[in-house]
Protein backbone atom coordinates (compact mmCIF):
# COMPACT_ATOMS: atom_id res chain seq x y z
CA UNK A 1 0.00 0.00 0.00
CA UNK A 2 1.56 3.43 -1.12
CA UNK A 3 0.39 6.76 0.75
CA UNK A 4 1.47 10.03 -0.07
CA UNK A 5 1.91 11.83 3.25
CA UNK A 6 2.78 15.73 3.66
CA UNK A 7 3.66 18.31 6.07
CA UNK A 8 0.14 19.33 6.34
CA UNK A 9 -1.17 15.67 6.63
CA UNK A 10 1.33 15.34 9.92
CA UNK A 11 -0.36 18.41 11.21
CA UNK A 12 -3.94 17.48 10.29
CA UNK A 13 -2.94 14.31 12.70
CA UNK A 14 -1.72 15.98 15.25
CA UNK A 15 -4.82 17.93 15.23
CA UNK A 16 -7.24 15.30 15.47
CA UNK A 17 -5.40 13.56 17.91
CA UNK A 18 -5.86 16.68 20.03
CA UNK A 19 -9.61 16.76 19.23
CA UNK A 20 -10.17 13.30 20.48
CA UNK A 21 -8.53 13.61 23.80
CA UNK A 22 -9.67 17.12 24.49
CA UNK A 23 -6.62 19.20 24.66
CA UNK A 24 -2.67 19.50 23.79
CA UNK A 25 -1.10 16.59 23.67
CA UNK A 26 0.79 15.58 21.02
CA UNK A 27 3.09 18.24 19.01
CA UNK A 28 5.03 17.20 15.73
CA UNK A 29 7.95 19.52 14.78
CA UNK A 30 9.30 19.04 11.33
CA UNK A 31 13.15 20.16 11.41
CA UNK A 32 16.17 19.00 9.20
CA UNK A 33 16.55 15.96 10.63
CA UNK A 34 13.00 14.64 10.63
CA UNK A 35 9.98 15.36 12.91
CA UNK A 36 10.35 15.73 16.21
CA UNK A 37 7.07 13.76 18.17
CA UNK A 38 6.37 15.06 21.76
CA UNK A 39 3.59 13.70 23.92
CA UNK A 40 2.61 15.48 27.00
CA UNK A 41 6.39 17.28 27.08
CA UNK A 42 8.38 14.05 26.44
CA UNK A 43 9.41 13.93 23.37
CA UNK A 44 9.38 10.49 21.49
CA UNK A 45 12.47 10.63 19.11
CA UNK A 46 13.10 12.00 16.09
CA UNK A 47 11.30 10.25 13.13
CA UNK A 48 13.19 10.20 9.57
CA UNK A 49 10.36 10.72 7.49
CA UNK A 50 6.68 11.95 7.62
CA UNK A 51 5.21 8.70 6.26
CA UNK A 52 6.91 6.95 10.07
CA UNK A 53 5.59 9.73 11.45
CA UNK A 54 1.87 8.76 10.36
CA UNK A 55 2.66 5.62 11.27
CA UNK A 56 3.41 6.66 14.84
CA UNK A 57 0.55 9.24 15.14
CA UNK A 58 -2.00 6.73 14.28
CA UNK A 59 -0.81 4.74 16.79
CA UNK A 60 -1.05 7.14 19.41
CA UNK A 61 -4.78 8.19 18.04
CA UNK A 62 -5.56 4.58 18.02
CA UNK A 63 -4.44 4.33 21.41
CA UNK A 64 -6.60 7.49 23.10
CA UNK A 65 -9.68 6.07 21.05
CA UNK A 66 -9.13 2.67 22.65
CA UNK A 67 -8.67 4.78 26.10
CA UNK A 68 -11.94 6.37 25.31
CA UNK A 69 -14.55 3.38 24.90
CA UNK A 70 -12.71 1.95 28.05
CA UNK A 71 -10.79 -1.23 25.70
Amino acid sequence: MAVAVSTKGVENLVKQINAAYGKVIVTAELHSDGWLILVGENPIKNIGNASDAVHYLEGVKHGIELMKEGF
